[in-house]
């Protein structure tokens, strides 16, 4: 629980090793808190132990305490032994110190605003920044003011949003606001509590399961007011900015209703007779006119969803091709890993990496047969996690063995996080 062991299996494997121990237990879990009662069947008394954790996802130690548990479930050490290494594991420093791990998010947030968020180098930079300042916080500040813990999801999320509406805003559209806003804070998002919940409610876990789903909601749409109170906050500050945004969103759809009847002119006389014929009566009422006019967008520099960008521009201001996904998608979910803490010398790593490249593969294929149809999307993604882990596949087997309990979990990190640019709108004039 401590390392995000899969929580839909705590108490399964809680029950299982007490029966091995021939102890009489029984077990309850909620989101961060286990509770364990037992039983002294000759004394006729019980006594309850409660078990309290924040999860923290390492997937190195994770891993440690899955083989020690395998050892002594099938009797090759004691339970004193277990017991001396689980206290040494919890006692370990972690994997990477604090600075290379503020640079492993540097490297996931500049990646990934590159390959799902089409930004430039430049909104990929900015971006990086803002995931190493807040990855630093996470681990540094965090631990150090137990007040600040409490809000820094929001207050982190506000002043990204409130940079990359200040950089936005600059004359030359060098960066954009959609792009460096949500990158910055993807290291902050809550895919691993959605995909935990989804698994606990799957295994009727309903009060675990519906409790982190409630949180994991919440604190999305907190994330979201957060970023909108941080880019409102730049507007109040400069009201030229928001002038040119609403100006600009108005240039794009200007809607005009007018009533009367439409008569033709000497040049569309044939016209205005099939329009006759085909509705069988005058063609007077409300009409509607809406201006979508080509060349709105590089007037202004602008449109409604993502960022405008003028062919003309230098490279190093352009989204990459398509190509460049072959390179990018592999990067971040090393990157992702590493972040996760995951020993790069494993032997899980390069199956980790593999299968989110199966499975973004397969989801980027069905989208374009298909077109954006997101559920049927998502879920083709998410079987191909789940397929190629189950499959034994040669390759797998002598490399990997029966200890690859945490393989699956990058893959579905990468899955969830590189999904986003299909799955999100950003807002009107982002």
């Amino acid at each position: 629980m401590l390392y995000g062991a899969p929580s839909h299996r705590l108490e399964s494997q809680l029950v299982a090793t007490a029966k091995v121990l021939s102890v009489p237990a029984q077990v309850i879990h909620f989101p961060g808190v286990v509770l364990m009662s037992f039983h002294d069947k000759v004394a006729k008394t019980s006594e309850t132990h409660i078990v309290k954790a924040t999860t923290r996802l390492q997937l190195g130690k994770l891993h440690r305490v899955h083989m020690i548990y395998r050892s002594v479930v099938h009797s090759q050490i004691g339970v004193t032994e277990g017991t001396e290494q689980l206290s040494k594991l919890i006692k370990a420093p972690p994997e990477y110190p604090v600075r290379l791990r503020c640079v492993f998010a540097f490297c996931c947030a500049f990646v990934i605003c590159l390959s799902s968020f089409g930004g430039s180098f430049l909104d990929a930079a900015v971006a990086g920044c803002a995931g190493g300042i807040l990855a630093y916080l996470q681990l540094h500040a965090v631990k150090r003011s137990v007040l600040f813990a409490n809000i820094f999801e929001i207050s982190t999320a506000i002043w990204v949003a409130f940079a990359a509406r200040a950089l936005s805003s600059w004359q030359g559209d060098y960066f954009c606001y959609s792009a460096i806003s949500t990158a910055g804070v993807v290291l902050i998002l809550p895919g691993f509590a959605v995909l935990s919940s989804a698994l606990e409610l799957a295994s009727k876990s309903i009060v675990s399961g519906a409790a982190r789903l409630v949180w994991a909601v919440s604190y999305t749409l907190f994330l979201g007011f957060s970023l909108t109170v941080g880019s409102d906050l730049w507007f109040i500050l400069d009201s030229s900015a928001r002038h040119r945004r609403q100006q600009a969103a108005d240039s794009l759809t200007t809607i005009s209703y007018l009533n009367g009847t439409l008569f033709p002119d000497a040049e569309s006389t044939d016209s205005y007779n099939s329009l006759r014929q085909t509705f069988g009566l005058d063609l007077d009422g409300s009409w509607t006119f809406v201006n979508k006019t080509s060349n709105v967008s590089k007037l202004y520099h602008y449109q409604i969803v993502g960022c405008y960008r003028d062919p003309s521009w230098e490279w190093w201001r352009q989204a990459l091709p398509i190509w460049s996904l072959f390179i990018l998608v592999p990067l971040y979910s090393l990157f992702n890993s590493f972040w996760n803490l995951q020993p790069w010398k494993s032997k899980q790593l390069p199956v980790m990496v593999s299968i989110s490249c199966f499975s973004y593969a397969a989801r980027k294929a069905l989208q374009h047969f298909i077109g954006p149809r997101n559920e049927v999307v998502s879920a083709m993604g998410a079987f191909v996690i789940g397929y190629v882990k189950a499959r034994p596949l040669p390759f797998r087997i002598p490399l990997l063995g029966p200890e690859a309990l945490s393989a699956p979990t990058p893959p579905r990190l990468v899955f969830s996080g590189m999904s986003t640019q299909e799955s999100s709108k950003p807002p009107i004039g982002d």
